[in-house]
C-alpha cells in the first residue's frame, strides 16, 4: 500500500506510475533522436554552408526518397561525417 493513499488505490496509483515510465522513456528517446538531428544538421551547415532550416528539409527529403526515418539518416550522417549519396539537392 502506498502511504497516505486511501485503501483501495493501489491499483490506481500502479497504473499512473507506469503511464509515468512509459512518458519517460518516450521522452527520452525524442531527447536522444534530437541531439542525433542537431549533429547531423551542424555538420551539414559546417560542410554545405546551408541555415539550419535548410538542413532539415534536406534530411526529409533524403527520407522521403530512401523511405527511411529522419533520425537514422542524421545518425548515419552524424557517424560517418558524410551526407547520402543520392540526387536530392539542398535547397539554398
Amino acid at each position: 500500500m502506498i502511504e497516505g493513499a486511501p485503501e483501495g488505490d493501489d491499483d490506481a496509483c500502479a497504473g499512473e506510475l507506469d503511464a509515468a515510465r512509459v512518458e519517460i522513456d518516450q521522452l527520452q528517446q525524442a531527447l536522444d533522436s534530437r541531439l542525433v538531428i542537431g549533429q547531423a544538421e551542424g555538420i551539414m551547415m559546417a560542410s554545405l554552408g546551408v541555415e539550419p532550416k535548410q538542413a532539415i528539409e534536406y534530411l526529409k527529403r533524403v527520407s522521403s526518397v530512401t523511405n527511411r526515418k529522419v533520425v537514422d539518416i542524421a545518425a548515419e550522417i552524424a557517424e560517418t561525417k558524410q551526407l547520402p549519396q543520392l540526387d536530392v539537392a539542398v535547397e539554398r
